[in-house]
């Protein structure tokens, strides 16, 4: 599996103008255009732009009304300054449990087993999850990653399965993740 490989041509293209829009905060947009009323699902794709939307969004975050998140990450733009991983805890502690997809679909889960590798400078998509929203937990849950269980212990009778602990899984999830962005 190789994290967020997408490339459709889209880009910037010469000879196009480029016109002004006014901008305004996804929370001042759920306020003034969507009577307060939040969206359950929220995604976010401005070509490098979307630490600056996230931002706009913390309250509505911060809510905890929006059941699923997605946004990129890009090399560009917005994330020139801010790193990723201050966006994951940020929404670690807005009670966000977020993912890296890969190419199969399989999900990696990010959140609180950060690693600085993990900072590699990439285009991918991230999703992440409200865990009061547990649809969209367990749906997240079910797509992630799960580390090969230790094979059962080879000794006599009465031997017991050595029990998979969370920082070895976290473990095997980071090796897994690792060689997956070294290729």
């Amino acid at each position: 599996d190789v994290f967020g490989f997408e490339s459709i041509g889209i880009g910037h293209r010469t000879g196009i103008g480029d016109d002004m829009v006014p901008a305004i905060t996804v929370d001042n947009f759920v306020d003034t255009h969507m009577s307060g009323n939040p969206p359950v699902a929220l995604t976010v794709d401005t070509e490098g732009n979307d630490p600056a939307v996230l931002q706009g969004a913390q309250k509505l975050l911060a809510s905890g009304s929006v059941g699923l998140l997605q946004f990129e990450v890009h090399t560009n733009g917005a994330w020139e300054g801010q790193a990723l991983y201050e966006t994951i805890e940020r929404l670690s502690n807005q009670s966000y449990s977020c993912f890296w997809p890969s190419q199969s679909g399989t999900l990696y889960e990010i959140s609180g087993c950060w690693h600085p590798r993990y900072s590699r400078k990439m285009w991918s998509n991230v999703v992440c999850a409200h865990r009061r929203a547990r649809c969209w937990m367990e749906a997240l849950k079910a797509a992630a990653f799960k580390p090969p269980k230790p094979a059962a212990n080879a000794g006599g009778s009465g031997s017991q399965r050595p029990r998979l602990s969370l920082a070895h899984a976290r473990g095997n999830n980071f090796n897994y993740i690792s060689s997956a962005l070294s290729l």
